[in-house]
């Protein structure tokens, strides 16, 4: 009797432990999915109709290839996805055998198409509407996966969106268990060893990555075998400094670009010896002392820098005063799955945020106003940091960190491009950092009014020299010469409200 009612039990297990095994995968990548947007509509991007063949911008204030003046009373010819002529000469114009399309430019102001260099586009393809429709016209996405690969190429073909840079997901050197369930549940990449690296470099120039990211969590030995098969490889490497390296490492590593300020300033904290809220003024001064060292040898070695400031500052208001903060971003449109978070994976709102703190601590006034201090010290240095890479001319490119919490795509940008100006930079240079600095980097012929340049472009109703804020104002946007105008554009935004709002979970009223 007692054999046979083993027997069962066995018979039992076998069958129920790989049941509770499906059942808790499924349940898994359910609840990851969720987060990263997947389960919103996907909008059919071919509804918009943009302008296209060619099109003659008239009397417009035109900004300079380097970035610095508006030149008044110009007149830019697009033909063929490309910048044909500046001041085309008029038997050029009539030469075409279909009259161009003429826009009056009269008190306008044209700019290049902005660039993001720090995204994260999730499976969230909604967002590509988000990008262009906030002028827009390059992204690059610092967690890449084969998906954006795919859809970059029908972009490229004719697809609405902007152009894709691909990095790949963080390179982590875990092993075993802990590298398999970090790789499903983190979308990370782990290698340990020699032969995983070459692989995993050979695998990313073949399926059309554009770069390879490094996690802060990656050894000595693999990063360097890491940094030399990409370099072999012709793959620029992006994103943290690794703990393991700190900043006299990076100076001999080969890194191309550091994803983050803060990545400096974090180093800089760990040759401090670690700062604590009563040691503020001290790492302070200490980072005031090292940053422009520290900005030379960057510039030096030609380490771009990436921006991700506005985050930064948003951290205290994250921790301390989430409601009002998310009444300022545009909240709606961003994703509802990312928004909300799962029960696996935070989000947003209140409760249920990435950054925001314990009921407990914050129970706890003197636990608040020590974290306060320590996070706005955190701030401060990063401010401090991003002076010095600008008066020692370090390539710093403005990037978002979109779809982390509170970073709306799109919308995102124009904030960044205001914290620049906070900190210290012109709003020439702020616009810079979104034009010609990411254009120069990638290497593509992008970021500038130039003849011969993409016809990405965005006509305003404002002076951005004037103030920065006034990159909102967008009358048209032109994406490789095919003009979206404001109908158009707002039409792209409404659509994705419209897919936002069936499939919340949770109302956002309160925050409107």
């Amino acid at each position: 009797m007692r054999l046979s009612l083993l027997k069962k039990w066995l018979f039992g297990s076998v069958l129920f432990l790989p049941l509770a095994s499906l059942i808790t995968y499924t349940w898994v990548e359910y609840q990851m999915t969720q987060r990263a947007g997947a389960h919103t509509q996907i909008i059919e991007r071919e509804q918009f109709s943009p302008t296209s063949g060619p099109i003659l911008i008239e009397n417009v204030n035109l900004l300079s290839a380097d970035g610095l003046t508006m030149l008044p009373d110009q007149s830019i010819l697009l033909e063929n996805g490309k910048i044909a002529h500046i001041n085309p000469p008029q038997e050029r114009v009539d030469s075409l055998l279909n009259n161009p399309l003429i826009v009056d430019g009269s008190n306008k102001y044209l700019i290049p198409g902005l660039v993001d260099s720090h995204v994260h586009l999730e499976r969230s393809p909604n967002d590509l509407l988000l990008y262009l429709a906030n002028g827009i016209t390059y992204i690059r996405d610092m967690g890449g996966v084969p998906e954006y690969v795919a859809w970059r190429k029908q972009i490229r073909e004719d697809l609405i969106g902007p152009d894709i840079f691909i990095a790949s997901e963080k390179v982590n050197s875990l092993s075993g268990i802990e590298a398999l369930f970090n790789s499903w549940t983190r979308t990370r990449i782990n290698v340990s060893t020699h032969e995983q690296v070459n692989k995993l470099v050979k695998s990313l120039v073949d399926d059309g990555f554009d770069a390879i990211k490094i996690s802060s969590f990656i050894n000595e030995e693999i990063y360097h075998q890491l940094l030399d098969s990409a370099k072999a490889a012709g793959l620029p490497t992006v994103g943290h400094l690794p703990y393991s390296i700190g900043l006299n490492g990076l100076w001999h590593s080969g890194q191309t670009e550091l994803a983050h300020v803060e990545e400096i300033t974090k180093a800089l904290s760990e040759d401090f010896g670690g700062y604590h809220h009563d040691r503020a003024e001290q790492y302070l001064s200490y980072v005031e002392m090292r940053s422009n060292r520290v900005a030379r040898k960057l510039k030096e070695k030609q380490i771009a820098v990436t921006s991700s400031i506005w985050l930064m500052e948003s951290l205290t208001r994250q921790k301390f005063a989430l409601t009002p903060l998310l009444k300022e971003i545009a909240l709606p449109y961003a994703n509802p799955g990312i928004v909300e978070g799962t029960v696996l994976a935070k989000g947003w709102l209140p409760g249920h945020n990435s950054y925001q703190l314990s009921q407990e601590t914050l129970g706890d006034p003197q636990a608040v106003e020590r974290s306060k201090r320590f996070w706005q010290t955190y701030v401060s240095a990063i401010h401090i940091m991003t002076q010095a890479l600008n008066n020692n001319d370090v390539l710093f490119m403005a990037g978002t960190d979109a779809n982390t919490a509170a970073v709306v795509p799109g919308f995102s940008l124009h904030d960044e491009l205001n914290s620049l100006t906070q900190a210290g930079l012109s709003n020439a240079q702020s616009l810079y950092s979104a034009t010609a600095a990411p254009g120069e980097w990638m290497r593509s012929n992008t970021g500038k009014i130039k003849s011969g340049y993409r016809a990405d472009l965005v006509l305003l109703d404002s002076n951005p020299l004037l103030d920065i804020n006034n990159t909102r104002s967008i009358n048209a946007v032109f994406r490789e010469g095919r003009m979206f105008d404001r109908a158009q554009l707002d039409a792209m935004l409404a659509e994705v409200l419209r897919v936002n709002d069936k499939a919340r979970h949770q109302g956002i009223n309160q925050f409107n």
